[in-house]
């Protein structure tokens, strides 16, 4: 019936009843940069940044090169505030959050996603972040060679309540900070830090990490509002109907599929 059964997700990770899954595509609006063409010369010059400017939670910004962009690669090219950055090659899936103020353009060996409402932008960070560490995003798993825009558009990840996307954000940063000090006076600890750091993350992206509320909007509610969302978007002309959009569902065998 052209449906796939999530075996590795479904094993690797048990979700909370009130959590489902979906396709990453599915929360943020997805934009690649611009391609390098040195024959290419129309357009304003303007810096932007690739791969080499992108680290975990972290950016290097010295020496940007620059090259003509036209008004509508700026529109599509540019990154704001809060925008997560992927990585489509070398270390594939590394990622990073862009909370400076000013806006900046991406080359095309980037992937700009910019998330819906009710999505914590932080969560999906520490998602990669775990998948990575867990050898889901490798060069022998997700994306294989590369990160296409497909490849990424289809990870499979969990989706908490809002509520809880927030809280286990901030317990995550919270353990983190301590993990970062212990690590800075403790570089002989640099193995078990690692697997520290692997084991909270797993423990966030199974629903583990903080307490269920009982209370919480379910996130199938959450999902049902971001179709509505984009349903608007798409009337509007403003983005254009994924053709490929899947729905993943619980079958009676408690699988997902």
């Amino acid at each position: 019936d052209g449906s796939v059964k999530l075996c590795d997700f479904e094993s690797d990770y048990e979700i909370p009843n009130n959590w489902v899954w979906c396709n990453l595509g599915l929360l943020f609006n997805h934009n690649t940069g611009k391609a390098l063409n040195s024959a290419n010369s129309e357009g304003k010059a303007l810096t932007y940044i690739t791969t080499s400017n992108v680290y975990w939670n972290r950016f290097e910004l010295n020496d940007l090169k620059s090259m003509p962009f036209t008004d509508s690669e700026i529109e599509k090219c540019t990154i704001k505030k809060g925008d997560l950055l992927v990585c489509e090659g070398g270390d594939i899936g590394r990622a990073a959050i862009w909370n400076f103020d000013n806006e900046i353009r991406i080359q095309n060996h980037l992937h700009r996603l910019r998330a819906y409402d009710y999505i914590q932008t932080a969560f999906y960070y520490y998602v990669l972040y775990a998948f990575k560490l867990s050898g889901k995003i490798s060069g022998n798993g997700i994306g294989l060679q590369g990160l296409s825009s497909n490849a990424l558009h289809n990870i499979i990840v969990p989706v908490p309540p809002i509520e809880e996307q927030k809280n286990i954000v901030m317990s995550i940063e919270k353990l983190m900070l301590s993990i970062d000090n212990i690590e800075s006076h403790k570089n002989i600890l640099a193995i078990c830090i690692e697997n520290t750091k692997a084991k909270i993350l797993e423990l966030a992206i199974r629903g583990k990490l903080v307490p269920q509320d009982p209370n919480d909007e379910p996130a199938s509610v959450l999902l049902e509002r971001i179709r509505a969302e984009k349903e608007e978007l798409i009337k509007q002309g403003k983005i254009k109907r994924d053709k490929k959009e899947s729905v993943i569902f619980k079958g009676d065998d408690n699988s997902y599929y």
